[in-house]
């Protein structure tokens, strides 16, 4: 069969969700060719057999897309499903922050369209199964990276980064997308009370900067700096992964998460992960008898961190790699996805 994941080629490369799926679909005999790329969604003269949406803003660009670039989409999958099967695996509810109606309908339409539809935990099947009664749905967890690894020690790290061992380090990953989630983290911690807590926020990117977080924010995070380090640019992912050795616990500091790939990545790295009770997030960490909060209760929030800490000195983290190891890996997820292929290709 020929495949093509539809998405942006920065996403295949720098992404390692996408980097450890090709690297797999790259290697199974049923699958002839696995392609990338906007483009070739587009492309009249490219045929497919499997059209695999992810993210269905990325196919504008991450921009909203106007009514007449949701018609334009409209016809191409009504041509693409003349001859191909389309799959979606459902991510988000809808693009962070930004639920407009024209982001519902370009969801809309991307879903209403699909043959099969994937869901990375049972909260979102029961959610779009209800709004989606007629779309076959299946469960297919989010995979292991396999473009991180542990190639440090904790007390390596830490030296290597100037960190004291006795701190208990809480490292949150990934881009801040709106100053509600800067002010629950912010917050949190300055109210956490433990002498050895100590903060890594690596966000990746320079968007907070465009928002006007409180100067009340501004004076604490000053006054306590000796307790947190905010690195707000790119982090590669070689020192990404020497901070993640080098840390103990791992935040999600968002409120209404669906997935979070910064769960799997802490799994991976054998830490302890603390997140909001929402979605598969939510889902996933109870399961495993990791900590949850409701991002609205600040006690809640606390109680998580205090938790955490207590689950550090159980080694918890080291049950979670073992969780993730057995069950996330990609030859069981990317075996998942060539059998749904197969069997949507037969119907």
């Amino acid at each position: 069969m020929k495949l093509l994941v539809v998405t942006t080629y920065d996403e295949l490369i720098r992404n390692g969700y996408f980097i450890t799926l090709n690297d797999y679909f790259s290697k199974q005999p049923a699958i002839k060719e696995v392609a990338f790329g906007i483009e070739n969604l587009w492309d009249h003269n490219l045929f497919f057999d499997i059209y695999h949406f992810q993210w269905p803003e990325c196919i504008f660009h991450w921009e909203e897309p106007s009514l007449e670039q949701i018609d334009a989409l409209d016809k191409r999958l009504h041509q693409i499903k003349k001859y191909a099967k389309i799959v979606i695996t459902i991510h988000n509810e809808y693009p962070h922050y930004r639920n407009s109606e024209n982001f519902q309908k370009l969801y809309n339409l991307v879903i209403e369209n699909s043959d099969l539809v994937v869901h990375m935990g049972r909260f979102s099947k029961q959610v779009f199964d209800i709004r989606y009664p007629f779309i076959p749905s299946v469960i297919i967890p989010h995979h292991n990276y396999q473009n991180f690894r542990r190639l440090f020690s904790k007390n390596a790290a830490r030296r290597k980064l100037g960190i004291p061992e006795d701190k208990i380090l809480f490292v949150t990953v990934g881009r801040i997308r709106h100053p509600e989630e800067a002010n629950l983290l912010l917050r949190a911690f300055m109210q956490f009370k433990h002498p050895q807590k100590y903060l890594m926020v690596l966000h990746g990117d320079l968007s907070l900067g465009h928002y006007r977080i409180s100067r009340l924010f501004k004076r604490i995070f000053i006054a306590f700096h000796v307790h947190i380090k905010w690195i707000n640019h790119y982090v590669n992912d070689d020192m990404m992964q020497l901070y993640l050795c080098a840390s103990d616990i791992l935040i999600i500091p968002r409120f209404k998460p669906l997935n979070s790939g910064n769960l799997i990545l802490g799994f991976n790295f054998g830490k302890v992960v603390v997140g909001p009770d929402y979605g598969n997030v939510g889902e996933i960490l109870k399961d495993t008898g990791n900590p949850i909060f409701d991002p609205c209760n600040m006690e809640s929030v606390l109680h998580a961190f205090d938790q955490a800490i207590a689950l550090l000195y159980q080694n918890k983290g080291e049950s979670n790699f073992a969780y993730a190891m057995q069950n996330w890996s990609i030859e069981q997820v990317g075996a998942a996805y060539v059998e749904c292929y197969k069997r949507i290709m037969n119907q």
